[in-house]
């Protein structure tokens, strides 16, 4: 498995969260948008650092 597509994965697992929370907002409470709201981050922030974490890679092998 690729870089690409291990990030590609986090990125379809956001979207579908998001459509997923988005897409019946009626009855939730703030708690919920809260938790949908760090849910998104969350998926934000693993997929920002596997970035940073594969182009470091890269460049340590390219430095080398």
């Amino acid at each position: 498995m690729t870089p690409e597509m291990i990030v590609r994965m986090i990125e379809m697992e956001q979207a579908r969260v998001a459509n997923t929370l988005l897409s019946t907002p009626a009855g939730r409470d703030a708690f919920e948008y809260g938790r949908a709201v760090g849910l998104h981050e969350g998926y934000q922030r693993v997929r920002d650092l596997l970035l940073n974490a594969f182009q470091e890679q890269e460049r340590k092998s390219y430095n080398a």
